[in-house]
């Protein structure tokens, strides 16, 4: 019903730049336990928009999180906790989240183990504790389970993504070794900053 009521607002709000409009994210999973918070996604047909109206509706833009090509706004309020993610039409994370929703919601045994990871193996973990604005461990916890599950819908589409995953270093890693080192017969020289301290700590 939140999705619905704010979905109203935002779509005179992108006007003629809106092409869709999607509820993503655990609460669009009927029945599915989840942080009081709505995600939503908004398909335009070019980031390029004045955003002056979403302001009004009290959005503030947030970057793009860990996603390049992305527009993301949060919302809140006594009442309300939203993040608007807006892509360009046929992004690969749109259909990434609807397939992936779209999975929890027919799969009765997956999303009990999710629901069952989120409580047992990170919210009950001291290192999975809340830090700062970002549930670290928490959204790092969940990422084998949300792997494996894309792998069994078949989404196989390229991703361009900022690294915030250690398997999103170790792809990192190989590519770098890859596509350019390895083109000069080398291993790569810079390989010792993936481990510096200062990035540990971010």
């Amino acid at each position: 019903m939140i999705f619905q009521k704010e979905s109203v607002l935002i779509k005179p709000a992108l006007g003629d730049h809106l092409l869709n409009i999607y509820h993503i994210g655990s609460t669009a999973v009927p029945r599915l336990a989840a942080k009081p918070k709505i995600d939503i996604i908004a398909e335009v047909n070019t980031l390029e928009f004045e955003d002056k109206d979403l302001q009004c509706l009290g959005y503030t833009y947030r970057g793009g999180f860990n996603i390049p090509l992305c527009k993301s706004y949060s919302k809140k309020t006594k009442s309300l906790n939203i993040n608007l993610h807006i892509f360009e039409q046929n992004d690969p994370e749109i259909e990434l989240n609807l397939k992936f929703r779209d999975y929890l919601r027919n799969n009765q045994d997956a999303k009990n183990k999710y629901e069952a990871l989120k409580y047992k193996s990170i919210l009950k973990e001291a290192t999975h504790l809340k830090n700062g604005f970002m549930y670290v461990g928490y959204t790092l916890g969940k990422n084998d389970l949300i792997q494996q599950i894309l792998k069994e819908i078949g989404f196989n589409r390229l991703r361009f993504l900022i690294c915030t995953h250690y398997s999103d270093w170790v792809s990192a890693k190989y590519f770098r070794q890859k596509y350019f080192f390895d083109k000069v017969h080398i291993a790569d020289p810079y390989e010792w900053t993936f481990d510096h301290q200062d990035h540990k700590n971010i």
